[in-house]
């Protein structure tokens, strides 16, 4: 790949740009275009991302530890199997990313938002999720250990109609944010998605005994 180590390319346009296994460490790529990029298995290490638009970009395997990426434009992008321990993540929209397999040991991803982005098996050990957005986040597998922000580890269940999540103080089910409360007071009559209500009772059931269970942890 191309070396490009301290090459300032801030607020440059490089939109579908081929820089697969490029060697951008320490690069400044600030408030760049990098929409569609190719950046699969290039060396980002200790490059400044920071307000950069990488929506749509493949970064798969990329090395990105230390990265500076706080605002930066990650939506739809695929980091799967990227390298963004220690990185900067903060603030950064990470809506509907593929982040499966990528290690985000010790990373900040506080005020990030990871609306359904895929987090399967991802490594988020000891990484600083405070008041980052989870709604719809695909958790399965996630290494959870450690983490900053939850006290404790998030309960998901995947064997049910809508995926089911349980946070320190609320419930992710379906499209519905709920607190543990919210929850036990929730009728079928409340729900504006089809459901039977032979699904609905067992699901309902399943949920407050998860909680039960989880508050007694406490």
């Amino acid at each position: 790949g191309a070396d490009l180590r301290n090459t300032d390319l801030s607020n440059t346009d490089l939109r579908g740009a081929d820089l697969r296994g490029a060697d951008l460490r320490y690069a400044d790529l600030s408030y760049a275009d990098l929409r569609y990029a190719d950046l699969s298995s290039a060396d980002l290490s200790y490059a400044n991302l920071s307000y950069a638009d990488l929506s749509s970009a493949n970064l798969s395997y990329a090395d990105l530890r230390y990265a500076d990426l706080r605002y930066a434009d990650l939506s739809s992008a695929d980091l799967s199997y990227a390298n963004l321990s220690y990185a900067d993540l903060s603030s950064a929209n990470l809506s509907y990313a593929n982040l499966s397999y990528a290690d985000l040991s010790s990373a900040n991803l506080s005020y990030a938002n990871l609306r359904s982005a895929n987090l399967s098996y991802a490594d988020l050990s000891y990484a600083n999720l405070s008041s980052a957005n989870l709604s719809y986040a695909n958790l399965s597998s996630a290494d959870l250990l450690d983490t900053i922000g939850m006290r404790f580890k998030p309960l998901q269940v995947a064997n049910a109609k809508y995926w089911i999540t349980i946070f320190d103080d609320y419930v992710q089910w379906g499209c519905r944010k709920m607190s543990f409360d919210e929850v036990k007071s929730f009728k079928f009559s409340d729900c504006t998605a089809k459901w039977d209500e032979n699904e609905f009772k067992p699901n309902k059931k399943m949920i407050t005994e998860m909680i039960r269970y989880y508050r007694a942890g406490k």
